[in-house]
């Protein structure tokens, strides 16, 4: 019995272990199907222009001489990218802040008020030193 409840305490902290936020790790599942889907889209509109430009080159190879100096000429004047799928820019979604950064950031706030704070008492401390070595010095 007491390995029993060991293996279960032992289970449940494993289990507690994890420092992954939930909420963060749907975030980077939905940017990673955002992305997905915008590779899908942009390799069907490459899929389009290509049957486009195969179906012009067969009308080209297989038609009378003004229908295919019209096939050479669509080809030339042809701009790609009419389809109305557009692109969007898509953040990486920022990791949660931990409590290190939260405290580093605290850190951040106070560090240069309080070393230069430190900077100035040492450097009077450091004055009446000399002072003092300089008067003792000149006694003697």
């Amino acid at each position: 019995m007491r390995h029993i409840s060991m293996f279960v305490v032992a289970a449940f902290l494993g289990g507690c272990a994890t420092t992954l936020d939930p909420n963060y790790a749907m975030q980077l599942e939905s940017y990673r199907l955002t992305i997905t889907s915008q590779q899908n889209v942009e390799i069907a509109k490459a899929r389009a222009e290509e049957a486009r430009y195969a179906a012009m080159a067969t009308l080209g190879d297989r038609a009378d001489p003004a229908s295919r100096q019209m096939a050479i000429l669509a080809l030339a004047l042809a701009r790609g990218g009419d389809s109305s799928a557009k692109a969007i820019n898509v953040n990486l979604p920022n990791a949660p802040e931990s409590q290190e950064d939260r405290a580093l950031k605290w850190a951040a706030l106070f560090a240069g008020p309080v070393m230069s704070v430190a900077q100035g008492y040492f450097g009077y401390r450091l004055g009446v030193t000399q002072s003092n070595n300089t008067a003792n010095s000149t006694i003697a």
